[in-house]
């Protein structure tokens, strides 16, 4: 099982887990603490190409943002989207 570290003072964005994937949902947000995932709550891989997420919109675009290196991420009722460089993995 891999763990995903995104640090603090990341560029990210971040979407309701319920909500449509277009523009208008999306916020553009600077991480304020270290934020660590696990494999049950990456939805978007960027070395798989992999979507798990439901919501409207989602997996049609989501592989879009996997071909050009973000991963996404499920916590807490939100979905946030940060780009490969910025994420650690061990």
């Amino acid at each position: 099982m891999q763990n995903y570290v995104v640090p603090a003072d990341t560029e990210a964005i971040v979407v309701g887990e319920e909500a449509a994937w277009n523009g208008q949902n999306f916020r553009l947000i600077s991480t304020k603490q270290e934020n660590r995932f696990s494999d049950d709550e990456v939805i978007i891989n960027p070395i798989t190409g992999q979507c798990r997420h439901k919501a409207p919109h989602a997996e049609a675009t989501s592989t879009g943002w996997a071909v050009i290196g973000y991963f996404g991420f499920r916590k807490a009722g939100h979905c946030i989207i940060v780009h490969s460089k910025d994420v650690f993995v061990s």
